[in-house]
């Protein structure tokens, strides 16, 4: 074998090694690559320029329940710092204004449209919608409810490549005592979709105490969460509601004539 053939055979072995551990591709962030570029490994492209109007789903229209509360970004435009959004108010790009549960997210909270709906997300399969939530700086995205709740919290997160984990604290923006703390393992890509992160997973959590704030944490650009819900009823007490007048009335009446039975009863025995 002459010196050419030996190089041409020494660049084709290591392509094949390259492709092997590189993969075609590759791509680790909720971040989708430029376009053309392939999806990457992060939630959201860096590159990504809105022109014209922001892309944002329709809003569902809702207003603040007596029960849970869920909160699924829809109606928030891609790249937008959530804020206010869930407070009444409209988030950094002017949409809303939204529903007003009294929740307040910090300023590096932000919504995410999946780029298979138009927007700069490389994700999918997420429970609702086309739009969750990330950060893209800090190590959390945190949520704040000054009047506070305390009948638990559900989500679902996607991490495709590093761990995260929800911590529950008693006082505002991510203070006071740590209430409680849920660890978010890695979610695997199913390989089934052209998107990295496609393996959502569901997470509820209790707590003993009042909480005013929940830290949403993970590497940046490496986590998204969705459907996030408050639960600030309790259940007990809607399960022993307390009787109306007219039910008063009723249980009175069946009083009355049960007493009048058994009179009636024993008088027919003594006659």
């Amino acid at each position: 074998m002459d010196r050419f053939s030996k190089r041409i055979l020494m660049l084709t072995f290591w392509g094949v090694i390259a492709l092997c551990f590189l993969g075609p591709g590759a791509n680790y962030s909720l971040v989708s690559a430029a376009e053309g570029q392939g999806y990457g490994q992060v939630l959201h492209n860096p590159d990504w320029k809105t022109t014209g109007d922001p892309i944002r789903e329709a809003p569902h229209q809702s207003s603040a329940p007596a029960g849970p509360v869920t909160m699924d970004f829809i109606g928030l435009a891609n790249y937008e710092y959530i804020q206010g959004y869930y407070s009444g108010e409209t988030g950094s790009m002017g949409s809303g204004p939204g529903p007003d549960y009294g929740v307040r997210y910090s300023d590096d909270s932000m919504a995410i449209i999946s780029a298979a709906a138009g927007g700069s997300g490389n994700f999918t399969n997420n429970p609702s919608g086309s739009t969750i939530m990330f950060f893209l700086s800090g190590s959390a995205a945190v949520m704040t409810l000054e009047s506070g709740f305390k009948d638990g919290l559900s989500l679902y997160y996607c991490a495709a490549n590093t761990s995260g984990s929800v911590e529950i604290y008693s006082g505002l923006a991510g203070t006071g005592d740590l209430l409680a703390t849920v660890p978010l393992p890695v979610t695997p890509p199913t390989g089934q979709t052209p998107y990295t992160f496609d393996n959502w997973q569901f997470v509820q959590v209790t707590f003993g105490g009042i909480a005013r704030s929940v830290a949403f944490a993970g590497a940046e650009n490496q986590i998204g969460f969705d459907n996030v819900t408050i639960f600030n009823n309790d259940p007990m007490a809607q399960a022993r509601p307390i009787p109306t007048l007219s039910e008063w009335g009723m249980i009175i009446m069946s009083l009355i004539l049960a007493g009048s039975a058994i009179w009636m009863m024993r008088r027919r025995q003594v006659s």
